[in-house]
């Protein structure tokens, strides 16, 4: 047998030797996109209700800051056997596994928002979402060379980055848009929530006696149950999406081309093994990975927790996606 059937991410090369670009290369750019802007919507979804869900489920700023964390931590942690299997598996394989696991893990956070289990499910979500993002952050470039020519490599390839950064950006759109953020009132009396002024600290604008508070004063939060049903309508609405998304690879997402779009499309892959070798050896990779890699990690951690950040001094959670949206927007460009 031909070596370079045995690679499942490589088309086999006609006996004429003709190469062939198919148009429904632009059905699965946009598949995969959509995997990654979904993905990276789950991921940052409590980020922008942080106000929000510290009310309704009772949380601290570090297990808000630990639900972005654990899906970073389980992307570390599993990239590379995952890359591994991708050359193993083929792209279809690996993007439906990648699929599935995003949609479980949205759909888990659905079953309660009772404190404890809700808690832990958002954990369970989180991991499950995180190794979810490792074929569509790994394999963009896999994509291209896959399904598209030499000249258009490139642009297949900057089109799933302007997809994450999307799901990055309008994150901070739809959670400001459908959550509110806590509304307050002073209470001596029957008090629903209470919260010392490092959790909430002033009383929504609409409020007409606005004012700040010390931390031995309590406020009482009048939206809870608004606040209860639209983060549980929001959570619905993200495994609704990751199920459609897995419902469309599912019934068509082919691995590769038929005939290759470029002769390099139709080489068998360098071994697994002999490639990590080969990365771990050259120094000017490793420093290119590093100049590109602290900045944007340091910057896209700060920026999925500066709600909390900026909580104690006194700006809601609609004030903050609004100063986060230009630096969301700017990074696709």
């Amino acid at each position: 047998m031909n070596k370079e059937m045995d690679d499942p991410t490589a088309s086999p090369l006609p006996a004429d030797g003709q190469l062939q670009v198919y148009t429904r290369r632009w059905y699965v750019l946009t598949m995969f996109g959509m995997v990654n802007f979904t993905q990276n919507l789950v991921w940052n979804t409590w980020g922008p209700i942080t106000q929000s869900a510290k009310a309704v489920f009772g949380w601290s700023d570090s297990q808000i800051g630990q639900f972005a964390n654990m899906g970073n931590i389980a992307y570390l942690v599993t990239v590379f056997p995952v890359c591994y299997l991708i050359g193993k598996l083929g792209l279809r394989f690996s993007i439906l596994g990648c699929t599935l696991l995003i949609f479980i893990g949205t759909g888990l956070r659905c079953i309660t928002y009772e404190k404890e289990a809700a808690t832990w499910l958002s954990y369970v979500c989180s991991v499950l979402n995180g190794i979810g993002g490792t074929v569509p952050f790994a394999g963009p470039s896999l994509v291209a060379s896959t399904w598209f020519p030499l000249s258009e490599r490139a642009t297949a390839t900057a089109v799933s980055s302007v997809f994450m950064y999307m799901g990055v950006g309008l994150s901070f759109i739809i959670g400001s848009e459908w959550v509110p953020p806590p509304l307050e009132v002073n209470s001596t009396g029957d008090v629903g929530f209470t919260a010392d002024i490092e959790s909430i600290s002033r009383l929504s604008s609409s409020n007409s006696d606005s004012a700040m508070y010390t931390s031995n004063h309590s406020v009482k939060v009048i939206n809870m149950d608004s606040m209860r049903t639209d983060i549980m309508n929001l959570l619905y609405s993200e495994c609704g999406l990751a199920g459609l998304i897995f419902l469309l690879c599912l019934l068509y997402l082919p691995a590769k081309p038929p005939t290759p779009p470029s002769t390099s499309a139709s080489v068998q892959r360098t071994n697994y093994k002999e490639s990590l070798g080969s990365v771990a050896r050259n120094k000017s990779l490793i420093l290119l990975g590093l100049a590109n890699a602290i900045p944007n990690g340091v910057f896209g951690s700060w920026q999925a927790v500066l709600d909390v950040l900026l909580d104690p001094v006194g700006m809601n959670q609609v004030s903050t996606n609004v100063s986060r949206l230009p630096s969301s927007s700017q990074k696709p460009i």
